[in-house]
């Protein structure tokens, strides 16, 4: 058995949609395979762009801080430690809006709605954020420039209690050792797979 793991916007969803000859790829593979998703996108999001097209084996979410089966039980999760989450989001919200993925569901805003998140729910003062795992921390650059920079910036703060990784001009905060490739691994792993 195998397994493929795929990313999911610019990869399978693409100009807003999955193609048709992916699904039936993807359908083919899974007869005798796994197939999953890796994305920076928490589950209940990505689930709203997957719609229905198929049924992934196992999820990679969260920049690879949350992993699910493909019943949605959670196999894995990784928190961000929640004093360095706050002093994170009070020192770089009022430059670049942040939202959070809480307990892999829920969606939070910080200040204001950001239209691409649907039905994200808004936090309006640093002492209301979510008490509970705070799983990654993103934002969106206007450049990828302006992204390299708050990549390094975040790195040089916090660097010793977090990874921080950048995908075009969006930002992702996870816990220290928490990483797409290593979730892949996890799976490998956790599945008994050799490729």
């Amino acid at each position: 058995m195998k397994a493929l793991a795929s990313d999911f916007d610019g990869t399978l969803y693409v100009n807003g949609k999955i193609d048709s000859k992916d699904v039936e790829a993807i359908n083919q593979f899974q007869k005798d395979n796994l197939f999953g998703i890796c994305t920076g996108r928490p589950i209940k999001h990505m689930l709203y762009f997957l719609n229905d097209h198929f049924k992934s084996d196992f999820y990679i979410t969260s920049t690879g801080s949350y992993i699910l089966d493909k019943e949605l039980n959670v196999l894995y999760e990784s928190e961000i430690p929640y004093k360095i989450a706050c002093e994170l989001i009070k020192q770089f919200n009022e430059l670049h809006p942040m939202y959070l993925h809480v307990g892999g569901e829920d969606i939070y805003v910080i200040h204001e709605e950001i239209e691409e998140l649907h039905s994200p729910q808004i936090i309006v003062d640093y002492d209301t954020i979510p008490q509970r795992h705070i799983l990654n921390i993103s934002t969106r650059a206007n450049c990828i420039e302006e992204a390299i920079q708050i990549q390094n910036e975040i790195k040089k703060r916090f660097g010793q209690w977090i990874d921080v990784y950048r995908n075009d001009i969006y930002v992702g905060i996870v816990n220290k050792g928490v990483s797409k490739g290593k979730a892949c691994q996890w799976i490998k792993n956790h599945y008994n797979i050799d490729t």
